[in-house]
């Protein structure tokens, strides 16, 4: 697996997000078994460590992230793949 630049990714990576501009670490790769999902061969999966910067908060105040929504579901991976399955392209 490579990035942009064709640099060799692997865990422990410091990687860029150009899109969002936050710094990014791989924490793993994860290479597909030679099992299938409803006859979909499984795809290698880039794990992520995301270091988001946070504005400070007001006193008193609790932070809210406005763009995640915590899953409260012990099921929770298995819902995330569902939503994710129409929006794999890669």
């Amino acid at each position: 697996m490579k990035d942009l630049l064709g640099n060799t990714l692997k865990p422990g990576s410091l990687l860029w997000w150009l899109t969002k501009g936050i710094p990014i670490r791989v924490a793993r790769i994860e290479e597909p078994s030679t099992l299938t999902i409803n006859r979909q061969p499984q795809k290698t999966r880039l794990v992520l460590e995301v270091t988001i910067p946070l504005d400070a908060m007001t006193e008193g105040s609790e932070t809210q992230l406005p763009d995640f929504l915590c899953i409260v579901n012990p099921d929770a991976e298995r819902v995330i793949e569902g939503m994710l399955e129409g929006q794999r392209t890669q």
